[in-house]
């Protein structure tokens, strides 16, 4: 026979057929794929919803809030927060902290600021590299005065570089899924695209107040060279 297959039984007889096996998916399986597969359309329609927001306003600090707030429900976590580069220190500074406790942001604003390669959050500022932190109280980087101040018990942590026109202008952060669980290399890449969206939200947020600024600094001298004007004398002496 041909390359001696049939005569080892690895061809059958002519004529026979070959079983086919086949994977049944049971009631669960076909439940748990579902359940999936909706849970990742809720999540991209959310990107879709942000963004809505982002070209919503040009007011940072209530579209950054209204990011943050939808990551948090979307990833079902028990915080969110954000660090902006302060391009005058070099330091990251909080900007945005949502959590269940209203003067959690006012603790952090005022009493954490951490510079490049501090902590987790400096340290994916200085990587520009997102990182999935499965046990945070595990990782050497992990900063601990943010949860001696807040009281707050940090568990696991998404942590992404807020990166436009290859410029750091900050550092987001997801922490602790609720229900004790960790988060997934799925939620960081979501994550990371929500971030993506966040730094432009933040640059456009820019532009427009140095705009504003321009157009009051050109109103300021309009308004000078009127003033100047009003003081000579409207025709010249004879």
């Amino acid at each position: 026979s041909p390359c001696g297959l049939s005569g080892r039984g690895l061809l059958p007889p002519p004529g026979d057929s070959v079983p086919v096996k086949t994977r049944k998916r049971d009631g669960q399986g076909t439940r748990a794929h579902v359940g999936g597969l909706e849970r990742r359309l809720r999540r991209l329609g959310s990107l879709m919803e942000v963004s809505v927001l982002i070209g919503s306003s040009l007011d940072l600090a209530e579209v950054l809030n209204r990011v943050m707030q939808k990551a948090k429900d979307v990833m079902d976590a028990d915080a969110v927060s954000i660090m902006l580069l302060n391009e005058r220190t070099n330091k990251l500074e909080f900007e945005v902290a949502l959590g269940e406790g209203n003067t959690t942001f006012e603790t952090l604003r005022k009493k954490i600021v951490l510079d490049l390669g501090q902590g987790i959050a400096g340290a994916v500022a200085l990587s520009r590299t997102p990182e999935l932190i499965a046990d945070v109280p595990a990782d050497p980087r992990f900063y601990k005065d943010a949860d001696k101040l807040t009281g707050f018990t940090t568990r696991s942590m998404l942590a992404a570089p807020l990166i436009v026109r290859n410029k750091l202008v900050g550092v987001a952060q997801v922490i602790n899924p609720r229900g004790g669980g960790r988060f997934t290399p799925e939620d960081l890449e979501l994550f990371v695209t929500y971030c993506r969206q966040v730094a432009v939200a933040i640059e456009n947020a820019r532009l427009h107040k140095v705009l504003l600024e321009r157009q009051r600094e050109q109103q300021q001298l309009e308004f000078a060279a009127l003033v100047q004007q009003s003081f000579l004398p409207q025709r010249c002496p004879v």
